[in-house]
């Protein structure tokens, strides 16, 4: 059979634990552009990972089934760290503009109301009440615009944001999240020797749950897994069986 003709065979025979020397070469000439973007790459690559087989071809694939989520990940022999997204997020930046913009609708339409200057490039305030309608408009504009200013600082100290580091070198695990400032930062450090196991909870429903846990000897469970922030089933998988493997610890949940 042809390269091509291997691959799908073996996509459409997953039980099938071996393929044939001559299926196996024929994969190895496989040109890089035939697997970029290929979701048989990371099948193929899952699986051989399964079979313990080492085979020098799986490196013409590995660097393709990275993930979004890897690009703030550091990796080595001694070092694995997750980097964690805070308030810098797209939705905050959007929900942000959207709070400004109507904040300063708000605010504008009572001062115009007062003024009976039309402050505003469209609607007619002038035809308000300052008391009581646009006394409330002006209320609003301003707990809008104390609320954006908040959302401006925790983006600006990028609230929330942290990382997970595990280091074979110091035996420890370190577990830092960005507070409202230095002193209310949090740090947890915790020796590898105590981690009995990582638990993964996946909940589905009206109200889905996908978090990571690092069970801690006399700690319980540690959230690891970003507060609020959507996590692909396949990434949380793959996090926890990286994280599991690097510190040899079992992996529940799974």
């Amino acid at each position: 059979m042809d390269a091509r003709r291997s691959m799908y065979y073996f996509l459409a025979n997953p039980l099938h634990h071996s393929l044939e020397p001559v299926g196996c070469r024929e994969l190895k000439n496989l040109p890089k552009q035939f697997w970029v973007g290929n979701a048989a790459s990371r099948y193929i690559l899952s699986f051989y990972r399964q079979q313990a087989i080492d085979l020098k071809f799986l490196t013409l694939f590995q660097p393709m089934v990275t993930t979004k989520s890897q690009s703030n990940v550091l990796r080595n022999d001694e070092i694995l760290r997750y980097g964690i997204i805070g308030s810098r997020r797209f939705s905050n930046y959007c929900f942000a503009v959207i709070v400004a913009i109507g904040a300063s609708g708000f605010l504008l339409a009572g001062i115009s109301s007062f003024l009976k200057i039309n402050l505003l490039p469209f609607p007619d305030p002038l035809q308000l009440d300052f008391v009581p309608q646009g006394l409330a408009l002006s209320f609003y504009g301003v707990a809008g615009t104390l609320l954006e200013l908040y959302l401006l600082y925790v983006m600006a100290i990028d609230y929330g944001s942290g990382y997970n580091q595990f280091d074979r070198t110091s035996g420890k695990v370190t577990i830092f999240r960005r507070g409202r400032s230095k002193d209310k930062n949090l740090e947890f450090i915790y020796k590898i020797a105590d981690v009995q196991a990582i638990r993964v909870e996946i909940r589905n429903g009206l109200s889905p749950k996908r978090a990571l846990y690092l069970r801690v000897k006399g700690k319980g469970d540690l959230p690891l897994s970003e507060v609020g922030q959507p996590i692909s089933l396949t990434v949380l998988e793959d996090r926890a069986a990286e994280i599991a493997k690097f510190l040899a610890v079992p992996l529940e949940g799974l």
